[in-house]
């Protein structure tokens, strides 16, 4: 079996896991597994039955739908930049930060003697 160590289990926690290994007579750990065991369980229930249900319901209205379908509704409605507004947002930057631009002579200036 394999060993599991928890590291900054908040006090409090440890204290409820404490009080229910004791009133279910079972050591810290095996209450600890116990509780893991119980939440996967229902987790995995859970899922069985939204799942069933989904099924059910897909049988009834006989709605199946593709990947591909799912990928064009999830695109739908996103906001595309046509090419215009790229460049216009490109110019815009470039005239908001053309101060920061080197000249060739101050580029190989910061290259070889440090920043200007």
């Amino acid at each position: 079996m394999a060993t599991v160590t928890l590291k900054n289990v908040p006090d409090e926690l440890y204290e409820k896991i404490k009080t229910s290994a004791a009133v279910n007579r079972r050591s810290v750990n095996q209450e600890v597994i116990f509780l893991i065991e119980q939440a996967l369980a229902a987790n995995a229930a859970g899922t069985e039955a939204t799942l069933a249900e989904v099924r059910l319901l897909r049988e009834k209205l006989g709605i199946y739908v593709t990947e591909e379908e799912v990928t064009q509704a999830k695109n739908e409605g996103r906001y595309r930049p046509t090419k215009e507004e790229i460049m216009e947002t490109a110019k815009r930057l470039r005239e908001k930060t053309a101060h920061y631009h080197l000249t060739d002579e101050e580029l190989n200036k910061w290259k070889n003697e440090g920043r200007p």
